[in-house]
This record gives C-alpha cells, structure tokens and sequence, in this order.
C-alpha cells in the first residue's frame, strides 16, 4: 500500500509539469467565462427568448465540449506516455519494488482524478457563470425554468463518455508510440460518430456518447444511463485487462 501511495504521489508531482493536466482542469473555466462574456455581448437588443433560456446561452459551449473532451482524452492519456517514452522511464518503474500491477493501479486512479476534476470544473464553472447571466439578462427568463435535472443528466453522460474515451486512449497510448496515432484514432472515431448519427449502432461507439449527451440536453430529456452507458461499462471492462496483460510484459 505504501508502494502504490508513492507512485500516485509520484504521478501528482509530474503532472504539475505536464500541460495537458492543466489544460483539460482550466480549460472549462476559460471556456465558459469566454461563453458569458459572448452571450452578454450577443443579448444586446434581444428582449427575450422563446425557448429555454439556459439551452440557448451554452449551446455553443457544450457543443466545444462534444468535440473537445474527446480529444483531450486521447492527448491527456498520451501525455502520461510521452515523458516515459522521451527517456525510457518504464525500465525504471517496473525495476522499484513494487508489482507492475502497483505501477498500472496508480497511473489509472491519477487518470481517474484528472478526469473526474475537469468534469467536475466544467459543472461548477457552468452554474458559477450562468449566475451572473440570469441576474444581468432578467428577460430571458431563466426563473421560470428549471434546468438542474437536464444539466446533470448531461455532466453525468460526459463524464461517463469521457472515462471511457481516457482509458480506451491510455490503451492506445501503450500500443502506440506515435502521437499523431492516438490523435488520428481520436479525430477519425468522432468524425465518424457525427456522420453516422442515423446508424442505429452508432450508440455503442464510444465517441459518440459526448454527442448523444447534447442531443438529449437539447431535447430535455433526463437520461442518466441508455444504451451508450452501457456499452461504456463493457468497453471499460475490456481495456483493463488489456492493459494488465501489456504491462506484464513491458
């Protein structure tokens, strides 16, 4: 047990240098105060609205997140690769005193808490600035409508696509040394998704996920779990056994 606190405490310690760490934790917050200042600026002249007001202020916001959080997921996954890639690091991990099922363990509950923060900021930082917009733009009329159930319905489906996404990535990542690779895998699964939003099985893509939660939110619909979710569950049984097996013989 000391063992494995050491290395998650050794994988908080790199990541204050790694990039993409900070990237996908403060890229919500920059994000959604860029989608205040947009919707401040866009109201002028608007004297209100005839839809739900909170779906018409972040529509372009979560549509960046749709995009946007799958991608980060493959180049965060890769980036705890790349230091150990550039100078040879696992002959260096795998030769401590720990079991290479210690060293696996760890990299994936660090994974696990950079995922679960950034979903988490996004969340926070969408009612910290809706806040302000409700108060500035009394007419649209944000009071009159009550949008907690459909927001966390989305957060939650996002969070659960994006888990899915890092560790399927993280996979990759040990197949793959290349980075235009993973990326490449990364763009061409979610180009795909979106092109073939009429195929009826491209709910158990696992790119697709982050879109079927926005298609939901706009339609208001409270679904925590559907057929998406659940395919999620067995792609991540999956990859972890996978990911054992590669790391037994690093």
């Amino acid at each position: 047990m000391n063992g494995f606190s050491s290395l998650l405490r050794f994988e908080h310690l790199k990541a204050k240098r790694n990039f993409s760490v900070w990237l996908i934790l403060l890229l919500p917050w920059v994000l959604s105060l860029l989608n205040m200042v947009y919707i401040l600026y866009d109201a002028r002249g608007h004297d209100g609205l005839y839809l739900n007001p909170w779906l018409y202020t972040v529509r372009y916001l979560f549509q960046l997140y749709v995009f946007l959080y799958p991608l980060l997921m493959s180049i965060t996954s890769y980036s705890l690769f790349e230091l150990e890639y550039r100078h040879s690091n696992f002959q260096r991990l795998f030769v401590l005193p720990v079991s290479r099922n210690c060293v696996l363990g760890a990299r994936l509950v660090f994974i696990w808490e950079v995922v679960t923060l950034s979903v988490l900021g996004a969340y926070a930082a969408f009612w910290t600035f809706s806040f302000p917009l409700s108060h500035f733009l009394p007419q649209y009329g944000f009071g009159e409508y009550d949008a907690r159930g459909i927001m966390a319905a989305f957060f939650v489906k996002l969070y659960q696509g994006s888990l899915v996404l890092v560790y399927l990535h993280y996979l990759f990542s040990c197949l793959f040394k290349r980075f235009s690779v993973v990326l490449g895998i990364a763009c061409l699964g979610l180009m795909f998704s979106i092109v073939a939003t009429n195929w009826e099985y491209v709910v158990y893509s696992p790119y697709y996920y982050p879109y079927q939660a926005y298609v939901s939110l706009m339609w208001e619909r409270i679904l925590f779990m559907d057929a998406g979710g659940i395919a999620g569950m067995l792609y991540l049984l999956l990859v972890f056994p996978l990911l054992i097996v590669i790391y037994r013989k690093m």
